[in-house]
């Protein structure tokens, strides 16, 4: 809903349980501004692969899922499946894809998603923090499986919607 207020031509988003280090902002802002086609700048977090940590900012479409990016507002609103919704149901729960078809939509509008390496943010309430109980992350499994069902349906391998897939030529 805050996007919806700011006439901005970036937006951040950010959990309230993310550790971030000063200037994290800047530096992506830095690698957006350098890259027209850029619809959303991702740090790198504990949910990417430990190899990305510390890498230069490069195109990643495959593996950008998280919504802790800096975003385009553009791209932002060329994903929208209605205007001004971000985060549709079935997937706006705690862990419910919510972010990756997010993600998704936009780099299926044409922007390109960047994962910068480079700036390293903390998860506070990561996997591995709630599988130990100490986050309610993991709080409503139910809810998770049934948006990770509807998510399936909706979203094949690497961000193809599967009624585009279905409708391909052969």
């Amino acid at each position: 809903m805050g996007y919806q207020h700011s006439t901005a031509p970036w937006v951040a988003m950010l959990d309230n349980d993310m550790l971030v280090p000063a200037g994290w902002l800047g530096q992506l802002m830095q690698t957006a501004l350098r890259q027209p086609k850029a619809g959303a700048i991702a740090p790198w977090c504990e949910i990417y692969p430990a190899r990305f940590r510390g890498a230069p900012p490069e195109i990643r479409s495959e593996i950008v899922r998280g919504a802790n990016n800096l975003y385009r507002r553009a791209a932002l609103e060329a994903a929208a499946e209605q205007p001004g919704q971000l985060y549709t149901e079935p997937f706006a729960t705690l862990q419910g894809r919510a972010d990756t078809d997010l993600n998704y939509r936009i780099a299926e509008a044409g922007y390109d998603l960047w994962l910068a390496g480079d700036v390293v943010l903390h998860h506070l309430g990561g996997s591995g923090r709630g599988a130990a109980g100490l986050t309610r992350r993991f709080g409503d499994r139910a809810a998770m499986q049934s948006a990770e069902g509807e998510f399936a349906k909706k979203w094949s391998c690497c961000g193809i919607r599967r009624e585009a897939e279905a409708n391909a030529p052969a």
